[in-house]
């Protein structure tokens, strides 16, 4: 291999170089602009450096046939010119055009050059914090926590695709929603993979309801993380390990979601609810129990769910004359809607009560809980619900849960709730309404929480003396004690 030049040496002012380089990154030829046809792959070197190179029309046409996924060959003869980061996310501050005279030849593979570029991993942490303008590319490495259904979807030209999405943690302890689009849904793996370290790279981080999510692209690679393609073999076995104890102690992730107004749900106050109510914004954090769902709007008419779209789920709209959903958000798309829970409730804690927004898979999680004895507290989903008769949804829905978990448990104790949700401002017909937003909701884990509370508790002796002004006798030994 000696001879050939680096690939982290090329730039627009060297000439007369030839690569050595195996291709890790060959999506389809595709067209652009009508007719213009570009065929864009990514090569490495045995240095793990990598560098993009394109062919344009005829030249597109010629190296596609040619041109393999995996195999090593020589490059040489193209125009070296400066890449856009727009569409061009390589570390490589260059990119090489190649025409039908350039020179590439098929060489022999002596299994010095990996079978994929660098990976550049990055923490959902420093995702969820990162300053840069959406959308952004990543390389990322985590557990597979769940793995949902290949869903259909008909775009507006009538094409049918594909997607899929995937829950995935790191040990930031934040998890992010990975999704899918053909022909990456149907890899064979994806459906044992739970509980399994995944790379995802090239992926695309978005904007997405408050938060960020990540999606493939054509040029993205998913795969089962092991020792042969993860170079850093500590990061590996560190987050296997986390992930394992993690499980073990049934810890929460933090979500990719932000508050309004706010980059971060770590910057959260816990407080009581009639703090909550006084203050005009911000973001909180309490202990409450829920008291009621309030199912109707103000016009008495039904406000507890919406048809959603599998992708975004925004509300979709439906087509009278076809009875057909379709999602405008996502570019005109023909979908299968999803009901969606959106609804207020009451919480209340021993200082008062604050009524609270509460959106999707929360709401769910709402109905579906169950108390401490077990008993669902409702107990169907929004689906369910939307096939009953308003009779009998109003026998269901119309009463005091409180009152209900208070008899089931033979009048002990409802379950407890921690909540973090943010406040803000809203105006209604002219006056301007200040609204509790509930962005993340869990059962009260009675342990974990006294354990917290006993830790504040602790106060040495010496703390004790410092604050009561007294000063110890000249030769007395004290000793630190809890009190």
């Amino acid at each position: 291999m000696d001879g050939y030049f680096p690939i982290k040496n090329i730039t627009t002012y060297t000439t007369n170089w030839t690569v050595l380089a195996r291709i890790v990154n060959k999506p389809p030829m595709h067209t652009i602009k009508g007719s213009t046809h570009l065929l864009s792959i990514d090569i490495v070197d045995k240095n793990d450096d990598i560098i993009r190179c394109k062919f344009w029309d005829k030249a597109a046409e010629k190296w596609n046939e040619i041109l393999q996924n995996g195999k090593v060959y020589t490059f040489s003869k193209g125009n070296v010119v400066v890449s856009n980061k727009k569409f061009n996310t390589l570390p490589h501050h260059y990119e090489i055009n190649f025409n039908q005279d350039s020179v590439i030849e098929p060489a022999e593979d002596m299994g010095e050059i990996s079978s994929q570029g660098k990976y550049e991993f990055v923490s959902f942490r420093d995702i969820k914090s990162s300053s840069s303008n959406t959308p952004f590319t990543v390389d990322i490495l985590g557990i597979v926590r769940s793995v949902g259904p290949e869903v259909k979807l008909t775009t507006k030209a009538g094409k049918e695709i594909l997607r899929r999405s995937i829950i995935l943690v790191d040990d930031s302890n934040y998890e992010l929603e990975l999704t899918l689009w053909e022909p990456l849904t149907s890899l064979e793996f994806l459906d044992h993979a739970e509980h399994q370290p995944l790379i995802a790279s090239q992926i695309i981080i978005r904007d997405w309801q408050g938060g960020r999510n990540a999606q493939s692209t054509s040029r993205s690679v998913i795969k089962i993380a092991d020792k042969n393609n993860v170079k850093d073999k500590n990061r590996l076995m560190n987050l296997t390990s986390w992930f394992e104890q993690a499980s073990t102690q049934n810890d929460s992730f933090k979500t990719m979601r932000q508050f309004q107004g706010s980059s971060s749900y770590d910057a959260t106050q816990f407080t009581t609810i009639a703090n909550v109510v006084d203050k005009l914004k911000g973001n909180y954090e309490f202990i409450c129990k829920l008291r009621r769902i309030n199912w109707r709007n103000k016009d008495n008419k039904l406000r507890l769910w919406y048809q959603a779209c599998p992708m975004c789920t925004k509300k979709v709209v439906a087509e009278e004359s076809t009875g057909s959903y379709r999602c405008f958000s996502c570019d005109d798309a023909l979908v299968v809607p999803q009901f969606r829970f959106i609804f207020t409730c009451a919480l209340i804690d021993y200082t008062g009560q604050v009524w609270a927004n509460v959106y999707g898979d929360l709401g769910l999680y709402i109905f579906t809980c169950k108390s401490l004895t077990g008993d669902k507290i409702i107990g169907q989903s929004a689906a369910e619900l939307s096939k009953m008769e308003t009779k009998e949804l109003k026998k269901i829905m119309e009463y005091d849960i409180l009152h209900k978990v208070f008899v089931q448990t033979r009048y002990k104790c409802a379950q407890d709730y921690k909540i973090i949700g943010f406040i803000r401002a809203k105006e209604y017909n002219g006056e301007n309404r200040h609204v509790f937003n509930v962005a993340r909701l869990e059962p009260l884990n009675y342990a974990n929480e006294t354990e917290t509370m006993l830790k504040e508790m602790e106060i040495s002796y010496d703390r004790v003396q410092e604050f009561l002004g007294i000063i110890p006798k000249d030769g007395e030994i004290r000793k630190k004690q809890k009190v």
